[in-house]
C-alpha cells in the first residue's frame, strides 16, 4: 500500500517544481520510502510514497520503469504470481506485485486488468502510444482523485491535499455536492466537496491521448472483470459450506505479505470471521478492539471480542478511546479525511488505527459483510414490506422487530406509501427537497431488497471504503477487506435474499458458517456495529468543545451556516441537545447534525474553503 501522484499535460513541467510538496503531504501513506519518474520530453511526471509490504528490497520502489514506460500504483495484487505465469517470458529484478502489474500492461496493455484480483489505484504510461492510463478496481478498494485543469493538464492523487499543493486554483466548495452531504452524510462514488476535483468510480479506466495539437483528449472503459471458474463439484455442498469454502480462500489471498498481519475485532460475525479463517493460516496473528470512556456497557464489546479471541488463541489488544482524544485527535481526523463525509465512526476507526500501525503495517477488516448477506436492518425491513403493506404474513414477521429495527420499518413504509422515490440513506438536514439524486434514489415500484442492494454496493460501500483507506493510512496503515473481494461479491449477489435472510434473520448464512467455528454468544447478540457515545459525550463532557467551535460568529463555516439555517440555528441546536436527551433515533440523529457541523467547521478553516 502506498501513495501516488501525477501530472501530465502541457503545464506538466512548470508543476512538476511542486511535485516535492505533493509527496510530502501525503507521506504518511509510505513512511518507508518515495520516488519520482517522467517522460523523456518531461511533459509528465509521476511520484510516489512507499509502505514496503511485499518485496521488501529497493528493487520493488516505484514510480517502477519497463524501459520507458512508467507505473505508479497503490494497492495489492493477490494473485499477481499466478499472473505472471501468462507474461512473455522475461527475468523478472523483484517478487513485487508492482512489477507484475507493470509487465502486464506493457505486454496486454489495460485489458490486464481485467484478470487483477486485489485492490488497486494508479496511473500508467505507455511510451509505444505515447498514452496514459489511470484505473481504480472494480469493488472501489482504493480511491483514485483527479482535476483537469483547463489547458488539458491532469493531475491524480491518492489524497486531495496533493492535488492542491500541485494546483493553484483556489478550494472552492461544491454546493451540489454539499447539499448532498447535508442530507444524506455522504455523496456519489465520483464527486468531492472541492469544486473541480474528482475521484474514479469504482471499475473506471480513464484513457489519455494526445492529439496533433499535443492536447490530452480522454476518453472512458471499464475493466471486465474475469471470475474464477467455479468448481463443479462445489455445486454439492450446502451453501453455508459452500460460503465458508470462499470466505476461508479470499482471506488466505489477503493474507499475502512479506510483514505481520493483524485483524480488527469488533465482537460482530463478520470481523469474527475474517478473525477465525485467518488464525488457520497465520500463526503470529494479533487482533485489535476498540472501547470507549464511558459507563455504558453499549459502547464495550470487549466482552464478544475476548471470547473470539480466547477461542482461537489470539492476542487481543484493547484500545480505549476517550473524550480527550476526540479534542486531541479531531482535527487530525478531519485533515486526513480530505473532505468530510460518512458519519461519527470515522473517529473511533482513525483511533484504532492509530495504535494498530504501532505494530503492524497490515489490517484485515470485516467491510463488506453486512452489505453482502443482509446485515442491517434495512433489509430486513425491506424484506416485510417487499412481501406486501397488507400481507398477514409480512406484519406476522414484522412483531418480531426489536425497539431499534422498528423505526427502519417505519421509514420505509413511509418512503413508500408517501414519497415518489425510495431513499435508503435517512436525511439528516431537509434541504434542497426538490432535488432527487441518483445516487440516493431509488424507484418506488421495484423490490426494495434489490433497490437496497445498488444502494450499498454503488453508493454507500464507496464511501465508507474511501473513510477507512483515509484514517487507516493515515497512520502508514494498510486494511484488506475479505469479504468484499470480487468473487465474494459476485457469487453472493446470486444468493436469493430469501436464503440471505431466512426467517428474517439477519445474515442468517454467515450464522450458519459462525455455528462452526465461533462461541454461540455471537449468534444471539444484538447487532451494534462499533457505536460510538458522541451523543452522550456532546452534552457532557465535549459540550464545552463543541460550543467553542460552533459558535464562533465569525468565522467562514458559522456566516455560511447562518445564511443556510437561520442565524441561531446552530446555537438552538447545541442548547436543545445539551438539555435534554430524545429517545435513541433522534437523539441519534441531532448528534449526528452536530458531528456535520463540526466536520465542515474544521474542514472549511484547514483547508480554507470559500463558497
Amino acid at each position: 500500500m502506498c501513495g501516488v501522484v501525477g501530472v501530465f499535460g502541457p503545464s506538466a513541467a512548470q508543476i512538476s517544481k511542486k511535485m516535492l510538496q505533493a509527496i510530502k503531504v501525503i507521506q504518511h501513506r509510505g513512511p518507508d520510502g518515495q520516488g519520482v519518474a517522467q517522460s523523456l520530453r518531461g511533459d509528465l511526471i509521476f511520484g510516489h510514497v512507499r509502505l514496503s509490504i511485499l518485496d521488501l528490497s529497493g528493487a520493488a520502489a516505484q514510480p517502477m520503469r519497463d524501459q520507458d514506460s512508467i507505473l505508479t500504483f497503490n494497492g495489492e495484487i493477490y494473485n499477481h504470481r499466478k499472473l505472471r505465469q501468462g507474461l512473455i517470458a522475461k527475468p523478472f529484478s523483484s517478487t513485487s506485485d508492482t512489477e507484475t502489474l507493470l509487465r502486464g500492461l506493457v505486454q496486454q496493455g489495460p485489458k490486464f486488468l481485467n484478470h487483477l484480483q486485489g485492490m488497486f489505484a494508479g496511473g500508467f504510461y505507455d511510451v509505444k502510444s505515447d498514452s496514459v492510463l489511470l484505473f481504480r478496481d472494480s469493488m472501489g478498494l482504493k480511491p483514485l482523485h483527479y482535476l483537469t485543469l483547463k489547458d488539458s493538464t491532469v493531475l491524480f492523487s491518492s489524497e486531495i491535499k496533493a492535488l492542491l499543493q500541485l494546483s493553484e486554483q483556489h478550494t472552492t466548495c461544491n454546493l451540489a455536492t454539499l447539499q448532498s452531504y447535508l442530507r444524506f452524510e455522504n455523496y456519489a462514488a465520483d464527486s468531492s466537496l472541492f469544486d473541480g476535483i474528482q475521484m474514479l468510480l469504482p471499475g473506471q479506466l480513464l484513457h489519455f491521448s494526445k492529439n496533433n495539437d499535443g492536447v490530452w483528449n480522454k476518453t472512458e472503459s471499464r475493466i471486465s472483470y474475469q471470475p474464477v471458474v467455479e468448481n463443479q463439484n462445489s455445486k454439492s455442498q450446502r451453501i453455508a459450506d459452500r460460503i465458508a469454502d470462499r470466505i476461508e480462500t479470499s482471506v488466505a489471498e489477503h493474507l499475502l505479505s512479506d510483514v505481520d498481519v493483524g485483524v480488527y475485532l469488533s465482537g460482530g460475525i463478520d470481523s469474527s470471521l475474517v478473525a477465525a479463517f485467518a488464525a488457520k493460516h497465520s500463526r503470529k496473528l494479533a487482533a485489535y478492539t476498540g472501547y470507549f470512556d464511558t459507563a455504558d456497557p453499549y459502547f464495550d464489546e470487549r466482552c464478544l471480542a475476548r471470547q473470539v479471541a480466547q477461542k482461537l488463541n489470539l492476542k487481543l489488544n484493547e484500545v480505549l478511546i476517550t473524550p480527550q482524544n476526540f479534542e486531541d485527535q479531531f482535527d487530525s481526523l478531519i485533515w486526513h479525511l480530505d473532505e468530510p463525509r460518512m458519519g461519527m465512526g470515522s473517529f473511533s476507526q482513525f483511533m484504532v488505527a492509530k495504535e494498530f500501525s504501532k505494530s503492524f503495517k497490515v489490517a484485515l477488516s470485516g467491510h463488506g459483510g453486512d452489505e453482502l448477506f443482509g446485515g442491517y436492518a434495512i433489509h430486513k425491513a425491506a424484506q416485510v414490506i417487499d412481501k406486501g403493506l397488507f400481507s398477514m404474513k409480512a406484519w406476522g414477521q414484522a412483531i418480531q422487530f426489536s425497539p431499534k429495527e422498528f423505526p427502519w420499518l417505519a421509514y420505509l413504509v413511509q418512503q413508500k406509501t408517501f414519497r415518489k422515490s425510495i431513499s435508503f440513506a435517512p436525511e439528516i438536514f431537509k434541504v434542497d427537497q426538490h432535488t432527487q439524486i441518483p445516487a440516493f434514489h431509488f424507484d418506488r415500484k421495484a423490490a426494495l431488497l434489490s433497490s437496497a442492494e445498488d444502494y450499498y454496493r454503488t453508493t454507500y460501500i464507496p464511501g465508507l471504503l474511501v473513510v477507512e483507506d483515509k484514517v487507516s493510512m493515515a497512520h502508514g496503515l494498510e486494511t484488506r477487506t475479505p469479504l468484499w473481494s470480487q468473487e465474494i461479491f459476485r457469487w453472493a449477489s446470486e444468493i436469493p435474499w430469501s436464503s440471505k435472510l431466512e426467517k428474517g434473520t439477519p445474515k442468517f448464512l454467515l450464522r450458519q458458517v459462525a455455528k462452526e467455528l465461533l462461541p454461540g454468544s455471537l449468534l444471539t447478540a444484538a447487532k451494534r456495529g462499533f457505536p460510538t457515545p458522541l451523543r452522550h459525550w456532546f452534552r457532557g463532557p465535549l459540550a464545552p468543545f463543541v460550543q467553542s467551535r460552533l459558535l464562533n460568529s465569525q468565522s467562514y463555516f458559522s456566516l455560511y451556516a447562518g445564511e443556510l439555517f437561520g442565524k441561531n440555528y446552530i446555537e438552538n441546536l447545541i442548547q436543545d441537545h445539551q438539555k435534554r436527551s430524545l429517545p435513541f433515533v433522534w437523539d441519534e440523529k441531532r448528534a449526528h447534525r452536530i458531528w456535520i457541523f463540526l466536520c465542515l467547521e474544521s474542514w472549511f478553516r484547514q483547508y480554507r474553503v470559500t463558497i
